[in-house]
């Protein structure tokens, strides 16, 4: 991966925004998640 100068803001608005959740909810958060199964899709292949 190859970044610029100019990427530099961007980057580092996602990277806040993986802070976005309070640290008392995260594990809220994280036993609340959905999860995504594709084995199906991959198994279909």
């Amino acid at each position: 991966m190859r970044l610029s100068e100019d990427d530099i803001p961007q980057l580092a608005t996602f990277l806040g925004l993986l802070k976005d959740g309070p640290d008392a909810g995260f594990r809220d958060l994280i036993l609340e998640a959905t999860v995504l199964d594709t084995t199906e899709d991959i198994e279909n292949q």
